[in-house]
């Protein structure tokens, strides 16, 4: 191994036991050095997982010959600084390197579930210190027992997420698991597809075609049956913005802008199959009058914006010229 390769790896192991502590806070250096090199990204990866399974074993070595309580009430001003962690921790966190990954199993008992209609908004606080803010026409499933677990079934939820290096956060979207670094994020979940944005912190989305790591002002999708992830950059101040009644689009297919709007207004609408596949970029605000704003949309999106007895219909149908 060469020797900046061997360097490359090291600071990966580095960055992935820093950001284990509930006080990190340097999430912007950490994002210059993961865009520095495609490669780092995939070395930070690696060593996250080895970092959380190196941890883990490491509490579960100490909770069966120490008091448990002791394991687990160190307030966070009460850790060791970075450099004093034991060497073993490291080691182990290189040696996980390129390692397997094991998904971990939910829990059948106490979940229930929080729905909210189309148009309509939810907000939940957790024991955890986890807020659930749902966007319309949106089902989550939780667990009493386990304020740490969240699952998303369908719609688009905004996550604030308290970082705690003993139980991290996780939630389940189709065939991703995401976890939180610390940080607020907003996921979308239309089917087996699955959008997330990260607006604070970071996260660790995992699927069957292997891990990454998505930062602030990063998005990433993953496509049906987790096969393939996609990474992106949008602005910070976007993500989540239909808390404000704002939807951001970039790229996006009709069909999915459609379902977007729907879960916002309650509106139903229905794309015809000569344009629900196009793709198109812009920024909407739905106001008071979300009718007004809806029938307008045409000329922003080229096509045409028919209003029906049961909402409206979007087409490629030109409109004849009034004589």
């Amino acid at each position: 191994m060469s020797g900046a390769k061997a360097t490359a790896r090291y600071e990966a192991v580095d960055w992935a036991i820093r950001a284990q502590d509930a006080a990190f806070d340097d999430w912007e250096a950490l994002a210059d050095w993961l865009a520095a090199d495609p490669h780092h990204a995939v070395l930070y990866d690696q060593a996250t997982i080895g970092a959380d399974d190196a941890a883990r074993a490491m509490r579960q070595e100490v909770t069966s010959t120490v008091l448990p309580p002791v394991v687990t009430a160190f307030p966070a001003a009460a850790r060791l600084p970075r450099r004093w962690l034991p060497l073993a921790l490291a080691a182990s966190v290189v040696a996980a390197i390129g390692g397997s990954l094991l998904y971990r199993s939910e829990s059948a008992q106490a979940l229930y579930t929080v729905s909210t209609e189309p148009g309509g908004r939810h907000s939940i606080v957790l024991a955890g210190a986890v807020r659930v803010d749902l966007n319309g026409d949106t089902s989550v499933t939780l667990d009493r027992k386990n304020p740490r677990f969240a699952r998303i079934d369908r719609g688009e939820a905004m996550f604030t997420v308290e970082h705690d290096p003993h139980r991290p956060f996780e939630l389940h979207a189709g065939n991703a698991l995401v976890e939180d670094i610390g940080t607020r994020f907003d996921i979308e979940r239309d089917g087996e597809v699955m959008h997330l944005g990260v607006a604070q912190g970071a996260v660790r989305v995992t699927t069957v075609a292997g891990s990454v790591t998505v930062t602030a002002g990063q998005t990433v999708t993953v496509g049906e049956n987790g096969g393939t992830i996609g990474r992106a950059e949008q602005d910070i101040r976007n993500i989540g913005g239909w808390r404000n009644g704002q939807i951001d689009f970039v790229d996006l297919p009709l069909a999915q802008l459609a379902s977007r709007l729907h879960r916002a207004s309650g509106a139903h609408i229905v794309v015809t199959q000569d344009v629900a596949g196009r793709r198109v970029s812009g920024s909407i605000v739905l106001g008071a009058d979300k009718d007004g704003a809806l029938e307008g949309l045409g000329p922003l999106l080229g096509i045409s914006v028919d209003r029906r007895a049961d909402g409206w219909i979007w087409s490629g149908r030109v409109r004849a010229k009034p004589d």
